[in-house]
């Protein structure tokens, strides 16, 4: 049986252990601007997953437990990943990583793949970036339009809402699309308003256009990724202004 079509798996959203004591006192909005099913993958032990096979025009929502699972995504999706317990290992463009117990991950910049090397339990929810911006279309968001590429611990509230997705998304739920729809564009305004250090730095970028100095922003953060999942790696200015698509002399002058 396929992973998604699998039902009761190991992740029990009820019992407060799995998910960091996170409970239910979160305030969502009772509208969604535009409905969009989501499609549930629960997986465990052994399971992999290929995004780029299943329907492009849908959220995904994979609940894992288990050790030697593996999901790929494919480039122009974004994803945000959430370990529960223990570490996940991610990889991308050549450079890998891992996202820490309690940590979540927001990627957008290529192809990306999840490994769950232990016997951990983790969450992700995935879809085309499209998608993504169009849970904040129609939206009063300043500037901010788009969730970032990040890394860190996410608020009580985002913790929250992402759980209640995870409970709305299992085949015993008695939510509807439209209910799940509208947890998902809370979570992605509660994690949109947790970036807004990030978002801010978007003011000192260079470009005429807000669009333009987004994507400044995007190449810059790739190099301070690098950086960051690299800190015993002496990395030369070459390989970074590659990450960033910039030539050395014009990446010092903007990072």
């Amino acid at each position: 049986m396929a992973p998604s079509q699998r039902a009761g798996l190991a992740l029990n959203p009820d019992h407060p252990r799995d998910y960091g004591g996170a409970n239910d006192d979160v305030v969502v909005p009772n509208h969604c601007t535009h409905p969009m099913p989501i499609s549930p993958h629960l997986l465990r032990s052994g399971d992999s997953l290929d995004l780029a096979q299943q329907p492009p025009g849908r959220f995904h929502f994979l609940q894992a437990s288990g050790r030697g699972i593996q999901a790929d995504v494919p480039p122009g999706w974004l994803s945000v990943w959430w370990a529960l317990g223990g570490e996940l290992s991610l990889s991308s463009g050549g450079s890998g990583w891992r996202v820490t117990s309690r940590q979540a991950q927001v990627w957008r910049e290529g192809a990306l793949r999840c490994r769950s090397l232990g016997p951990h339990a983790w969450l992700a929810i995935t879809g085309s970036a499209s998608l993504w911006e169009a849970r904040l279309n129609g939206r009063d968001h300043g500037q901010a339009s788009a969730l970032l590429p990040w890394r860190g611990r996410i608020r009580h509230d985002c913790a929250g809402l992402l759980i209640r997705l995870a409970r709305s998304t299992l085949p015993s739920s008695a939510l509807h699309n439209d209910d799940t729809a509208t947890l998902l564009e809370a979570f992605t305004v509660s994690l949109l308003e947790q970036q807004s250090a990030l978002q801010a730095l978007l003011s000192r970028c260079n470009g005429r256009t807000h669009e333009r100095r987004r994507q400044t922003l995007m190449r810059l953060l790739r190099v301070r990724h690098l950086i960051e999942c690299n800190p015993d790696t002496r990395l030369d200015l070459e390989r970074l202004s590659r990450m960033a698509n910039y030539s050395p002399c014009h990446l010092i002058r903007v990072y």
